[in-house]
């Protein structure tokens, strides 16, 4: 049986659609605590005018454009990762890890700021 493998330093746009549609549903959803696609968006600095240009209205919502600019910009799994980890989303960060992201490669080094290497 085929065993899906993400690797921290993997681009986003190797994510299996099938896990990011169920990232996209958990960040596009509205939250309480104020921890969805918008504070994704808030962690990558993104300004008034690229918020308001994401395309709310693709299958993936306003999530996708975030991870569109995020592919952009080259950023990884592992920084996807750590910014569910900033703004407190571990049910989002299983998702990756049952998809086979190595758990204990995604988070930054508490003890000395470094994000651990592969």
């Amino acid at each position: 049986m085929f065993s899906l493998v993400l690797l921290p330093g993997q681009v986003l746009q190797d994510i299996p659609v099938s896990v990011l549609s169920e990232v996209f549903m958990y960040l596009n959803n509205p939250s309480p605590l104020g921890n969805n696609w918008k504070a994704v968006a808030a962690e990558l600095s993104l300004s008034y005018q690229a918020v308001q240009s994401l395309d709310h209205h693709g299958p993936g919502g306003m999530m996708e454009g975030v991870l569109e600019i995020m592919s952009q910009r080259k950023m990884t799994v592992r920084d996807l990762a750590n910014i569910l980890e900033k703004i407190q989303r571990p049910d989002v960060v299983e998702i990756l890890v049952k998809a086979g992201l190595p758990e204990n490669d995604i988070w930054e080094d508490k003890t000395n700021g470094m994000v651990q290497s592969c």
